[in-house]
């Protein structure tokens, strides 16, 4: 979807240790195609800025409500 809606290629996947993503045959396909697999620490929320900003936001918007 990426590659044909946005015109660009996937080069890295960052996920976090869960077991979701630690499939062999989607290790292979990513190794196949080129793509660097990265994971982050375990009880490191920090490493996934994107989703701490988010986690902020909300925490803000209750605290105002």
């Amino acid at each position: 979807m990426v590659k044909t809606r946005f015109n660009q290629l996937v080069k890295e996947w960052m996920s976090d240790v869960g077991g979701e993503y630690i499939d062999e045959r989607l290790i292979k396909h990513f190794k196949n195609q080129g793509i660097m697999i990265q994971r982050s620490v375990l009880h490191m929320p920090q490493m996934n800025g994107r989703a701490e900003h988010f986690n902020r936001t909300l925490d803000e918007k209750a605290q105002s409500m």
